[in-house]
């Protein structure tokens, strides 16, 4: 039974970053990344070790010692990844959270019909003045009947944003207050 669900797991992943890759592409055009991105798929076991029911196998004794199952489904990776190097490797902070904002548009994307609910976090750490428009531009011009939450520590991050429906709130020992 654990063999089939993480069959199925791995079919039903692969088939959606299929659809995300291209989605990725997109976006990251948008956001003016680099061309030679690619999503990577790890499924949770080696692919090229034999079947995963023959490594579930041979990992037996040992997964029994450790207590627990040390390839399998919930192993699972998604690397982003330029022509042979993941991006962790070869990249700055400010790129990678590009790359990572780049993600998570795509998801958005994808779920655009399930009204989802985007939160960036601390949009304007380690990305330039540039990149920040970037990203706002982007929100505007494709995602602006989405739920986004931004936050940021300083409020002239407004000024970032030139027009639209918005709203913004100062938090403040534990009190939401709505700014005008």
């Amino acid at each position: 039974m654990f063999i089939d669900v993480c069959g199925e797991i791995n079919r039903v992943r692969l088939r959606y970053i299929e659809i995300l890759s291209k989605v990725f592409g997109e976006i990251s055009k948008s956001l003016q990344l680099s061309d030679n991105i690619i999503l990577e798929y790890y499924p949770g076991w080696n692919i090229k070790g034999g079947s995963f029911e023959e490594q579930l196998y041979q990992n037996h004794k040992r997964d029994l010692i450790n207590g627990y199952s040390s390839i399998g489904s919930h192993r699972a990776d998604l690397r982003i990844k330029d022509d042979s190097n993941a991006i962790d490797q070869t990249y700055s902070r400010g790129q990678k959270k590009m790359f990572l904002l780049c993600l998570m548009f795509s998801h958005l994307k994808l779920l655009e019909n399930k009204s989802p609910i985007l939160i960036i976090d601390d949009v304007r750490s380690e990305l330039d003045k540039k990149n920040i428009k970037i990203i706002f531009d982007l929100i505007k011009n494709k995602f602006n009947n989405s739920q986004i939450f931004i936050t940021d520590v300083d409020e002239s991050v407004v000024s970032e944003i030139e027009e639209g429906d918005y709203s913004m709130f100062h938090v403040e020992h534990g009190k939401i207050i709505k700014k005008l």
